[in-house]
């Protein structure tokens, strides 16, 4: 068990196995910035929590700020309805542990979708290799 869930960590990584394919491909278009195996081992670290339902996941972190907790959603999959759902489900949980806002970075097609979710866009993300 992780300090989130009383589901063994070993069931909640089983039912992550199921999105694996969607996990690796998601990993791949965010830059390749960690594996499968490095999200799989955070959860069972108890560093990130996993969520989902019949049509989709989320992956979330938690981050501690000197003024408040941001919830991350670092990874997230399946039909849009379900994502939709997900945060339904755990809104009340976040708020529970003291989250005051929630963050994510996607794909450029969640720009159009997320906003009937109460989502905003408060600043552009942009990145530079080196």
């Amino acid at each position: 068990m992780n300090e989130f869930s009383k589901i063994p960590v070993n069931k909640i990584v089983d039912n992550m196995r199921k999105w694996r394919p969607q996990m690796e491909t998601a990993l791949s278009s965010g830059g390749g910035i960690m594996s499968y195996d490095d999200v799989e081992s955070s959860v069972m670290e108890g560093r990130k929590i996993f969520f989902e339902n019949d049509s989709a996941f989320a992956v979330v972190e938690l981050v501690d700020h000197p003024n408040y907790r941001v919830a991350h959603v670092f990874l997230s999959g399946g039909e849009f309805d379900g994502i939709a759902k997900l945060q339904n489900s755990f809104d009340g949980f976040f708020r529970m542990i003291g989250v005051k806002k929630m963050t994510i970075l996607g794909r450029k097609g969640f720009k159009k979708r997320l906003p009937a979710l109460g989502w905003t866009e408060p600043m552009v993300y942009f990145e530079r290799s080196l």
